[in-house]
């Protein structure tokens, strides 16, 4: 497959990335690569997105591999890149590129209201405040993603005794099927205790109960902390204005729909070769 050098574009644009995660990165430096006038907007300090969160997951630190890569290639490719600078309308008019890049990724739904009315952690806020969840832990995952998995090895190597609920007749489902035999290998190891068919009833704090969903049985576990999986929702709120504001407007990543990484990866990529 030819690289993205190979494939130089006749008509250099001024393209206007906004967001700094994965989708964002592989579109800068893909269409920079190709000739392309690019800047990049990242609101936050620092480049990479939710796989910063892998920072402070050792087991899962190779994948930072990924956001070395593509700051690499930034810097390589000439890409003007400005942290901290948030994007809006005006703001993005003011600059007038020719096609607008949005990659601003996706924002952690709020946690819903579980009878019981017991504090309910994301996965994100799990791994940050590791210390603060106690020795047991409920994971009830609605994702099957690889993230859920990757949360719940590293809080069993934190010593934490953890138990997984799933609503389907599966855990981690997402993951690839190739993968299967070595993470049941790695969870039984670690002493991860899987619940499939599963579904969350209620949570005071320190009784979790079940339904399971095959005989509708309700079933009651002990537990000090309950982190919910469930997907982001789609930062995607400057779309609709820009484009009624004339500009070209294209979508990678999570800001489309929140998936992986690699999905992101590709669209940010295959989107730079259509500007």
């Amino acid at each position: 497959m030819a690289g993205a050098g190979d494939a130089r574009t006749a008509q250099p644009r001024d393209v206007l990335v906004i967001g700094g995660g994965p989708a964002g990165l592989e579109a800068a430096w893909t269409a920079a690569a190709r000739g392309h006038r690019v800047q990049l907007w990242e609101a936050g300090q620092a480049l990479g997105g939710q796989l910063n969160v892998l920072r402070d997951v050792p087991s899962r630190a190779r994948y930072l591999k990924l956001l070395d890569h593509q700051q690499a290639q930034v810097l390589r490719h000439g890409v003007t890149v400005h942290l901290q600078r948030r994007a809006d309308v005006a703001s993005v008019l003011a600059v007038r590129p020719d096609v607008v890049v949005l990659a601003t990724g996706s924002s952690p739904q709020a946690a819903p209201a579980v009878p019981g009315g017991g504090p309910v952690y994301d996965v994100t806020l799990a791994v940050r405040e590791a210390d603060r969840l106690g020795d047991t832990v409920a994971v009830v995952d609605l994702t099957g993603e690889w993230a859920t998995l990757s949360v719940v090895e590293h809080l069993a190597d934190l010593g934490k005794r953890v138990t997984v609920y799933s609503p389907v007749a599966a855990v981690f489902w997402r993951t690839t099927i190739y993968s299967t035999l070595a993470t049941t290998r790695r969870l039984r190891e670690k002493g991860v205790r899987l619940a499939p068919l599963r579904r969350l009833q209620a949570w005071d704090g320190r009784v979790l109960t079940v339904e399971d969903v095959s005989c509708g049985e309700l079933h009651r576990h002990e537990a000090d902390a309950l982190v919910l999986a469930q997907y982001h929702m789609a930062n995607d709120s400057l779309r609709a204005p820009l484009q009624a504001a004339g500009l070209q407007v294209r979508e990678a990543g999570d800001c489309l729909a929140p998936r992986t990484a690699m999905e992101a990866v590709y669209e940010g990529a295959r989107l730079a070769y259509d500007i």
